[in-house]
C-alpha cells in the first residue's frame, strides 16, 4: 500500500510527530488534568519519553510537545502496535472521505465500532 502524503508533511515519521504534538495542544485547549497519547511510530515515543537531544527531522515537534506538556497535571505516551490501532485508521479514512474536521471525546460513530 502506497500512503499519500500533504504536500508540507515529509514522511509518514513526521506526521505522527504531528499528530502528538496536536493531541497535547487539543488537551491544553479542552484543559483536560490528563492526556493518554497512543502511537505506533515507536521511535517517535521513545524521542518523547527521552531526556537526550533529539538531532532528527522531527526535532522541532518533539521539542514543542515536550515543553506543553509542563502545561497538563498527567501526560502517558504509549507504543501501540498497528494492528491494535485500526479503530483510529477507520476513523481518520471515513472523517476524510465524509470532508469532517471532529474530535471525539467519549464516544466512537458507528462505522469504528464494528
Amino acid at each position: 500500500m502506497r500512503t499519500i502524503l500533504h504536500e508540507n508533511i515529509s514522511s509518514v515519521f513526521t506526521s505522527e510527530a504531528m499528530a502528538c504534538l496536536q493531541a497535547i495542544r487539543l488537551g491544553i485547549n479542552l484543559r483536560l488534568l490528563m492526556v493518554k497519547i497512543e502511537g505506533d511510530t515507536r521511535s517517535v515515543i521513545r524521542k518523547l519519553l527521552t531526556e537526550e537531544e533529539n538531532r532528527s527531522e522531527i526535532e522541532a515537534y518533539i521539542e514543542d510537545s515536550k515543553r506543553l506538556c509542563t502545561r497538563i497535571c498527567s501526560f502517558f505516551f504509549r507504543f501501540t502496535h498497528k494492528e491494535s490501532n485500526r479503530v483510529a485508521h477507520t476513523l481518520a479514512t471515513e472523517g476524510l472521505k465524509r470532508g469532517e474536521n471532529t474530535y471525539l471525546i467519549n464516544g466512537v460513530p458507528p462505522c469504528a465500532a464494528e
